[in-house]
């Protein structure tokens, strides 16, 4: 169900809030040269504040494969981590945010990943090699 943060776009980025099934155009997307039948999508447009029993999955309505090493991280319990380390390369941006806000943010990812796992697994997609 759409929440209060969702954008009611009327060109074709967003489903229409009154019709939740309308369907999604995805935009921001990339494919490689080398094999253009991989497409990489790359918007983000999370929520933090949206309820994880109420997370969309129709983005991902047709998608068959999963790249492996990232399927093996979330299985590793290790994502929290590893964000955290890839943060603190930046040390303007790690000594100018606040802390308990990021490890917030963390910890909300680590369980959105968890339930994208348990996606993954519940519509058995195929693990490939990164591309």
């Amino acid at each position: 169900q759409p929440t209060e943060q969702d954008k009611c776009l009327g060109d074709g980025r967003s489903a229409q809030c009154k019709d939740p099934d309308a369907p999604l155009m995805l935009v921001h997307i990339f494919s490689s040269r080398k094999d253009p039948t991989r497409l990489v999508f790359l918007d983000n447009a999370g929520v933090p504040e949206r309820k994880e029993d109420n997370l969309d999955f129709r983005l991902l309505d047709g998608i068959d494969e999963a790249p492996r090493h990232a399927v093996e991280v979330l299985k590793s319990g290790r994502l929290g981590e590893m964000l955290l380390r890839s943060l603190q390369v930046d040390r303007v941006f790690w000594n100018t945010q606040d802390r308990e806000q990021l490890a917030n943010y963390i910890n909300i990812l680590e369980r959105r990943g968890q339930i994208l796992l348990q996606y993954i697994e519940k519509q058995k997609l195929a693990l490939v090699d990164d591309y």
